[in-house]
């Protein structure tokens, strides 16, 4: 007798928290509707970079056009992105690893 009235309080709560559960699904699908459209717009851009990695002329051809019509400029960006460069790989060597 005193294991059934185990079991059946065990079957009980068992019901409370499937019940539990079931309705935090159901208000976690809700509340995650507001992500739906920022998500969708992620996932754009991302297939977007991997389009580009698919084809990548098409981002060599601006930058060759940039290179020849702007040489002075392409210059200065390759200066500025070696000197970050320079400054990561300095600020990485100070870190304790």
């Amino acid at each position: 007798m005193l294991f059934s009235a185990k079991q059946a309080e065990n079957h009980a709560r068992r019901e409370l928290l499937l019940m539990r559960s079931r309705d935090l699904r159901l208000r976690l699908a809700e509340d995650s509707q507001v992500l739906a459209r920022p998500l969708a717009l992620v996932d754009r851009i991302r297939d977007g970079f991997h389009w580009l990695a698919a084809h990548p002329q098409w981002l060599a051809l601006p930058i060759a056009i940039t290179v020849v019509l702007r040489p002075r400029r392409v210059l200065g960006w390759a200066l500025k992105a070696w000197w970050g460069w320079r400054m990561f790989r300095r600020v990485q060597a100070l870190l304790p690893r």
